[in-house]
């Protein structure tokens, strides 16, 4: 910096403070801008708080620079006009010594005091800095030699002529020279040398240290030496010694001391019931008591051990299984636990509690009646909401762009629309379940809101499972495909899969039946197996189809005997090819179209009139042209091979546009049909009720 700014004129520079001058304001001005220049060119610059421009005085380096001249600062003479009146001879001399400097004696017993001077170069001393204090009452009993060097220059003068034995470069300092003199020794090392003055010469720094300041004197504090010494008589350890003393004192355990020296009592005091109970494990040994190998500790330093106990911050149970292997008191076990309970540095490491049994939620039983929701992601800008039943385990997940309220609320309106309104409604804290819009959103549809515990995502865990499930799926597919692609493949998979809780697909518990997918085109079609191989047969077998229709005259076969066949009157369609058969006796014989032959209109003997039944089948079937009607269930009898018998009374009661004719009377067969062993068929009243079929006889 000096030799940066040398050719500027009226500019002074001490280490990194610079003092620009001029006799007038311009030629002022002119010096610091060309001052500001040369630190600008030099990448140089200035603190603008610590700069002061246009004074007319300025303080440098302890000094009042001004027109008139360059003076002292108060404060570096403040210990010298500050210096009290002498009151005796010694005190007089010092302080005439300190105004014309020069007179020396001995080292004041009772303050120091030092002159920081400047020598020019013609010699000549000026001062700067003077300064003074009381010694504290530890520092006046101080030996001479050690009062002498108590102080630090950057060339020491001193008048005590011995101290240069001691320091002098080229020689040891002596083994036999006290601590402190030792290690001032080593700070007296780092200055540039040590000085002897005369007496007479030292009378301003002698006339300080005789003549303190009495505002200097400083506060004695509590030697270190005595504070280490208190603190580990506080923490000596605990002895069999002590024990034993403090044994003898205490006023309950000297007692039990003697008791089991001399023998229990019958009748034992309230305090003594604790020692009583494991009187046989007490003995004595040395004065201490001892419960079997633990030795009994008194009252007064219980908490003495205690801390040695929890020396390291262990717990409870270290605590205990320690203790129980060296002392004893009544209420051991609960003092241990209330230590580690009060240790606040073993607090705020403690771990966290055990974690609680599960309680899991109770399984609804049917669908759709409570429900657990959450968000996931952020994903590809879009969060999740996840909706899952907790019954059949079945996810509905709707993108939106931001999780509100109001969105949510819009969701679920849309997922409430396909299934309906779920009786509960399971979610955590977030901003969106616990906002009133959603709250009165919940109350208006009925709808109990619950949230699970704050910081507990296990309380509402079947939807952080689906949420998981649904991410990490995601996280798998999501590259070449947009979101909502993935994501609905992924539910659709999802759906199908049976569960694990379950052992049913999602979608099967939640609709009632099971989804077809692409994985069902693998089994075999029985459908059309069987029709083919129905078709098939129809073909092998040779056409005989007759056309059949109401009223014609027909023969059908007679299951019940001889005649083989009987004459009647075709009545009604059942079927493809099913019919009825009025007989001439008034019976209805229900025949299959392979039983039933047609039969000449001159054949056709006299019979009741035939019965127009309410049926939707046509009265003439086209041959060969199946018959997918219904069936009348009016008239027919569910008899399969038999025959079909009239009451005596009535006839079978039918549904019928015209009046039912009464019963015919019984027919006398010709007497070419009597002959023979074949007996004359009887009418008989069937017991079978009249009911409807309950599918079509194929």
């Amino acid at each position: 910096m000096e030799q940066l700014l040398a050719d500027i004129p009226m500019v002074v520079v001490y280490l990194d403070d610079i003092l620009i001058s001029g006799t007038t304001r311009e030629e002022h001005d002119l010096h610091v801008k060309m001052v500001l220049e040369r630190l600008e060119s030099a990448g140089l610059r200035l603190n603008r708080d610590k700069c002061v421009f246009g004074r007319s005085s300025v303080t440098f380096l302890g000094h009042i620079i001004d027109s008139t001249g360059i003076t002292p600062t108060a404060e570096k003479v403040q210990d010298v006009l500050d210096t009290k009146a002498p009151t005796n001879v010694s005190q007089l001399r010092s302080y005439l010594g300190l105004i014309n400097y020069y007179h020396n004696c001995d080292a004041s017993p009772y303050g120091i005091g030092a002159v920081l001077s400047h020598i020019t170069t013609d010699g000549d001393e000026h001062p700067v800095v003077f300064a003074s204090r009381t010694l504290s009452s530890a520092e006046q009993k101080y030996a001479q030699i050690e009062k002498e060097v108590f102080g630090r220059s950057f060339v020491l003068q001193t008048d005590h002529k011995p101290l240069l034995g001691l320091f002098q470069e080229d020689r040891p300092i002596p083994p036999m020279a006290s601590g402190r003199i030792q290690r001032w020794a080593l700070l007296l090392a780092s200055y540039d040398q040590l000085q002897f003055k005369s007496g007479s010469s030292n009378g301003n720094a002698d006339g300080l240290s005789r003549l303190p300041s009495p505002s200097s004197v400083p506060e004695v504090p509590t030697p270190a030496e005595v504070v280490l010494l208190m603190s580990v008589l506080e923490n000596t350890p605990v002895t069999s010694t002590t024990i034993a003393q403090w044994t003898s004192k205490d006023p309950v355990l000297s007692l039990v001391l003697k008791y089991v020296q001399e023998g229990w009592p019958d009748n034992i005091p309230v305090d003594y019931q604790a020692y009583s109970r494991c009187r046989n494990e007490l003995s004595v040994i040395s004065g201490c008591l001892l419960l079997g190998s633990r030795v009994i500790i008194p009252p007064r330093r219980r908490e003495t051990l205690l801390e040695e106990l929890h020396e390291g911050r262990p717990g409870i149970t270290r605590m205990k299984a320690l203790a129980r292997s060296y002392i004893w008191w009544p209420s051991i076990d609960d003092d241990i636990e209330l230590k580690v309970k009060s240790c606040q540095p073993y607090q705020v490491i403690q771990k966290s509690p055990a974690l609680q049994p599960l309680y899991p939620w109770e399984w609804p039983g049917k669908p759709w009646v409570r429900l657990h929701v959450d968000y996931a992601g952020p994903v590809e800008g879009k969060m999740l909401l996840v909706i899952v039943d907790s019954f059949s385990k079945f996810i509905e997940v709707h993108p939106v762009s931001s999780a509100t309220s109001a969105s949510t609320i819009a969701k679920l309106r849309q997922t409430f629309a396909t299934h309906g309104l779920p009786l509960q409604l399971v979610s955590d804290n977030g901003s969106v379940f616990t906002s009133d819009e959603f709250q009165r959103f919940c109350s208006a549809n009925g709808i109990k809101h619950t949230r699970s515990s704050p910081y507990h995502p296990a309380s509402n865990g079947l939807a952080e499972r689906a949420v998981q499930t649904v991410k990490n799926a995601l996280r798998k597919s999501v590259g070449g495909s947009d979101l909502e692609s993935c994501l609905y493949r992924f539910l659709f998979q999802y759906r199908l899969t049976p569960q694990s809780t379950t052992g049913q697909s999602p979608f099967q518990l939640m609709m009632g039946h099971k989804p077809r997918s692409r994985l069902d085109l693998t089994f075999p079609d029985t459908y059309k197996k069987v029709f083919s191989r129905q078709q098939a047969a129809v073909d092998r077998r040779p056409a005989h189809s007759a056309p059949f229709c109401c009223g014609d005259p027909v023969s059908c076969v007679n299951f019940a005997g001889s005649p083989k066949w009987m004459d009647g009157v075709l009545e009604e369609c059942l079927g493809p090819a099913t019919f009825t058969v009025r007989l001439p006796d008034g019976r209805l014989w229900k025949r299959h179209s392979d039983h039933i032959r047609p039969r000449l209109p001159a054949e056709e003997p006299p019979v009741a009139a035939p019965v127009q039944a309410t049926t939707a089948y046509p009265a003439v079937v086209p041959s060969g042209q199946p018959l997918n009607h219904p069936v009348s269930t009016s008239s027919v009898l569910d008899s399969d091979a038999s025959e079909l018998q009239p009451s005596v009374d009535s006839v079978p009661t039918v549904v019928s546009a015209s009046p039912v004719p009464p019963a015919p009377e019984p027919v006398t067969l010709p007497e070419s049909q009597s002959a023979g062993s074949t007996p004359a068929i009887r009418p008989r009243r069937s017991t079978r009720a009249v009911q409807a079929p309950v599918r079509l006889d194929l």
